[in-house]
Order: C-alpha cells, then sequence, then structure tokens
C-alpha cells in the first residue's frame, strides 16, 4: 500500500488515516462479530477487530481462544498484510497496545512501505484532532521505540519550537531516512513540548540487558522499567529507585524495604510512589502524617478502648496485604513524634505485626514484603545547596546524569540521625533525594496543566450538567516559549509544580472572563 493511500492529498493538514476494515457479518454490531471467529487465529482478523473499534474485552477474548505461542509467532514474524500495531495504535487505547505486547507486538514496526515507523505515526496522527495522543507516545518509548526514529534535530534541544527545515539525505542517521521533507512539515506541527521532552529523555535511557529483562519478567516488575515515562524530572532520582527496589525485590530479602524520599513539596515525591504502585500493579496506600498525633492515631487504638474495633487505616492497610507486595506512603514523615517513630521500628525492621483490632492476642501478620517510602522536607536546603554546587554547573547533560548524589546522601543521614534518631535512620535502606526543577523541566510542567486545561475546554457543552465552557479547541504557538515564560513568573523552587499550577489556573481564570464577556448565549452543538 503506498503513502497516498494514508494520506488524503486534499486535506490542508494531510490527515493520517488507515482503511476501514470490514467483518465478513458487517451487518452485526462488531463485538458479536469477533465472537463468531472462532476456527483459527487470523491477523487479518485482528487488524479488522480494531479497525473496527471492538472492545479491549472482546479482542483478549479473541486472543485467548488461541494458543499463546501461535499469537505471539504470528504477531512476530508478521511483515506483510493488515497493520496490526498501527490499526491498535490508531484505536487510542493504550490499553490494548499493552496486550498486543504482551504477544510480541513491536514498537518499532515500520508499517508504511515507506518505512514509517510506529512511534512516528503515533505522533503525526494528531493532525486528526489538534493534540498529541501523548500516553500512547510514552508507552511506545517506554516499551523500547527508538527515538531517534524521529529526527533528532526536532528534539534535542526540547524547548525550542522545531522547524520543517530541508534535510541532507547524505548526512543523516539510517533511523530518520523515512522523513522526507512532506512527513518532517507535518512533524513540526505535531511534535508539542512534553512529547519532545519524552524523546529527549528516552535517548538518554540505555537498552536493559537481557538478564535483567528476564529477571524483571520473573519478578512480575518489568513495568517498573517504564518509571522514567510517568515523571517529570528527578532523573538522577528515578534511576536509584528503579535500581533499589530490582535489586531489592531480585535478592527476595527477608525484611522490608524502607526508602526515604527527601525534597521540596511539589517535585514528584507522591507521583513517584503512586507510580511505584500503579506500575508493579500492588496496592498502595497514602498516609498524611501531618494528622498524626500518636501512634493510635497511625496504628489504632489497642484493645479495651475505645474504636479498637475500627482499627486505623495503616492498620486495616496491612492486615489486607499481609503476606503481599505493597507501598505505604508516610507523607510529611518529618512531622511524626517520638513515639509514633518509635511505635514503626518493628515492622520495618523484621517485617512482624500484631492486627489492633479486637482482642490482643492476635497471631504475628508476615509484612516483610512491605515497601515504606518515608516523604520528608527535611534537608531542603542541603538538597538545593547540591543542586547549585553540581547539577546546574554541568557542561552537558551526559555530565549531570553520571554525578554522584552519595556525598548529599551522607549529609542527608547525618540530618536525620539528629533528628529521626540512629534507630530509624538506621532502618532506612536508601534516601532518594528530590532536586528542584531545571529550567527546561519548569517549562514541561507548565505545558502538563497547560494540556490538561486545554482539555477541559475542548469537553463539549453539557447544559443538563451546567458544563457551560466548552467546545473550545486552543492551539499554543511555540509552547516552549510559552511555557518557559509561566515557569519563569510562577515557579517558586519551595513550592515546585503546585506554583507552576497557579500560573497556568490565572491563564484558566483570564480564558473564562474572555468566554463570558460575550452576548451570545451558549448553545450545545
Amino acid at each position: 500500500m503506498s503513502r497516498d493511500s494514508f494520506i488524503h492529498p486534499r486535506t490542508a493538514e494531510l490527515l493520517f488515516y488507515l482503511p476501514e476494515l470490514k467483518f465478513d457479518h458487517a451487518d452485526h454490531p462488531p463485538d458479536i462479530a469477533l465472537s463468531w471467529e472462532c476456527y483459527e487465529f487470523s491477523a487479518n482478523i485482528l487488524a479488522t477487530a480494531l479497525s473496527q473499534k471492538c472492545s479491549q474485552r472482546s479482542i483478549k477474548e479473541y486472543l485467548q481462544r488461541f494458543p499463546r505461542e501461535e499469537v505471539s509467532r504470528s504477531l512476530e514474524h508478521y511483515v506483510n498484510g493488515p497493520r496490526i500495531m498501527t490499526y491498535a495504535v490508531d484505536t487510542g487505547n493504550t490499553e490494548i497496545v499493552q496486550l498486543l505486547h504482551e504477544y510480541n507486538g513491536n514498537a518499532n514496526s515500520e508499517d508504511f512501505e515507506d518505512n514509517v515507523p510506529l512511534l512516528a505515526f503515533a505522533i503525526m496522527r494528531a493532525t486528526r484532532n489538534g493534540h498529541t495522543s501523548l500516553e500512547m507516545v510514552k508507552l511506545l518509548l517506554s516499551y523500547g521505540a527508538d527515538p531517534l526514529a524521529i529526527p533528532k534535530e526536532m528534539w534535542k534541544n526540547y524547548v525550542k519550537t522545531p522547524i520543517a527545515t530541508k534535510y541532507d539525505r547524505d548526512n543523516i542517521l539510517d533511523s530518520e531516512r523515512w522523513c522526507v521533507d512532506e512527513y518532517r512539515l507535518i512533524l513540526a506541527k505535531s511534535l508539542d513540548l512534553t512529547t519532545r521532552y519524552y524523546l529527549w529523555r528516552a535517548s538518554r535511557l540505555g537498552k536493559p540487558a537481557r538478564r535483567m529483562l528476564q529477571i524483571t519478567a520473573a519478578l512480575k516488575m518489568t513495568a517498573l522499567l517504564r518509571l522514567p515515562f510517568r515523571i517529570i524530572g528527578q532523573e538522577l532520582t528515578v534511576k536509584l529507585v528503579i535500581d533499589t527496589v530490582y535489586t531489592h525485590m531480585a535478592q527476595d530479602t527477608e525484611k522490608p524495604l524502607v526508602v526515604a524520599f527527601a525534597g521540596a513539596s511539589g517535585h514528584g515525591k507522591t507521583e513517584l510512589a503512586t507510580q511505584m504502585g500503579s506500575l508493579l500493579s500492588i496496592q498502595n496506600i497514602n498516609i498524611d502524617c501531618t494528622h498524626i498525633n500518636s501512634h493510635m492515631a497511625l496504628f489504632g487504638s489497642t484493645f479495651g478502648y475505645e474504636s479498637n474495633a475500627n482499627g486505623a487505616p495503616l492498620n486495616n492497610f496491612l492486615v489486607d496485604n499481609q503476606g503481599k507486595r505493597c507501598v505505604v506512603f508516610l507523607d510529611e514523615f518529618d512531622k511524626t513524634d517520638y513515639d509514633t517513630r518509635n511505635a514503626l521500628l518493628k515492622v520495618m525492621d523484621d517485617g512482624t505485626y500484631r492486627d489492633r483490632r479486637g482482642e490482643s492476642d492476635h497471631a504475628e501478620l508476615d509484612c516483610r514484603r512491605v515497601i515504606w517510602i518515608l516523604a520528608t522536607n527535611l534537608g531542603n536546603d542541603a538538597i538545593s545547596r547540591f543542586h547549585s554546587q553540581y547539577l546546574i554547573k554541568c557542561s552537558n547533560d551526559e555530565d549531570r546524569a553520571n554525578i554522584s548524589i552519595e556525598p548529599l546522601q551522607n549529609e542527608l543521614e547525618e540530618l536525620y540521625m539528629s533528628r529521626f534518631s540512629p534507630a530509624v535512620t538506621g532502618r532506612i535502606d536508601e534516601i532518594a533525594p528530590f532536586f528542584p526543577f531545571d529550567k527546561g523541566e519548569q517549562a514541561v510542567v507548565a505545558h502538563k496543566f497547560l494540556l490538561k486545561f486545554i482539555d477541559e475546554v475542548r469537553c463539549p457543552i453539557d447544559e443538563g450538567t451546567n458544563r457551560l465552557v466548552g467546545h473550545t479547541n486552543i492551539r499554543v504557538i511555540e509552547d516552549g516559549k510559552v511555557c518557559e515564560e509561566i515557569a519563569r513568573k510562577w515557579y517558586k523552587e519551595r513550592l515546585g509544580a503546585r506554583s507552576i499550577y497557579k500560573g497556568v489556573r490565572t491563564l484558566r481564570r483570564k480564558f473564562i472572563l474572555k468566554y463570558v464577556d460575550m452576548d451570545g448565549l451558549v448553545r450545545k452543538r
């Protein structure tokens, strides 16, 4: 199939589209038509199901009818015919793409005759609706899609808006030879700031060794390797956390893992803990320690006291997840008192605990697989000073990635011993510092909030629910410059992302005031 089959020559935006495929039973709903195809696995049937936007559930049920090896072999060796991964990406459903990847779907497949990579298709299809399918792009990158398939000069300085310059055919990488002038024009329009940032970030990640992938797969923690695509900034910290969790789980140690997240508010501590739980597919709980003024407030009252039967959130969580891998995030841990911290020593040390509800003779519970995260603002000044002395002064990104944070960790450990006591500090396996955002990262944070605002005002008007602000498409020209300016004006190191959010919220307020300052009534389209 030629490139002209996928680019409509009569549209100004050169909209990408795929030919619609149809079932033989086209007069029935797609999910029902797919349910009838049960004789043997067919790549054509799977592509048709994707084209017809069959539900994820029906596609999964179709795949499960056949031996896994048969489906995997078919997808792995499939070259010509229906473009399965392209149709999967075109659904916009990341869970479907994840499902196919489990069956050897290839994130680096080239589905057009002129070798347009799947990653490029995912980016350029944004010309349909005016915004990039960012989660799809991040997913493909996390599965190993080569960022160098996209011309590097268009994202290496990710804050700078790319331009569709002419290219020198004799002086480009083999991976980007597909990108003729026509495609470069589309990419220049489709590559927004956050997409450029994650292409840049992906280019800095080394490919995991086969043995590491083998062990992570056996431990069901391969998804944790996607963590760099869930967090803005914190490059050194994310790598440290991945390495710490990986080595702890690989050794199958008999003790819980205790990690301290240190740094100023608003720089990703809560987000990273939440994403860890999500990627590992385990339960997590967030305890705000600013409201904990005693060990009973943390674990619940003991037998004989009022409300003993109700327990407390942490007590009940540990009981429900005994013997299981889970994450306990203790936010503002430095706000706890001496008795509360002492009450945590045993469960963080040997992983044993007794349910406090009811009678006091409960058997010991196995909490050795708990990952404890102690989030604290203690040490902000030391982290900020290290950031200024070492990270900001790096001449290039490679030098920055290789800086050792061990001296900072040692300084924080001394600080914790004086504040928390050696008993608590000695149980902390690793201290992960969260650094201030640099200027580029600040701009990406601003873009994150800006995209959310743009998505909100794009939603349809619904008079029934009084949602009367909507049906509005906002296009940001020079998004890098705009977001840099938002960050320059609003970012405060002590407040982190929250300060940038205030800036975007101010823009949102101004937009709504302009929106309502019109005589025409809001009507549903």
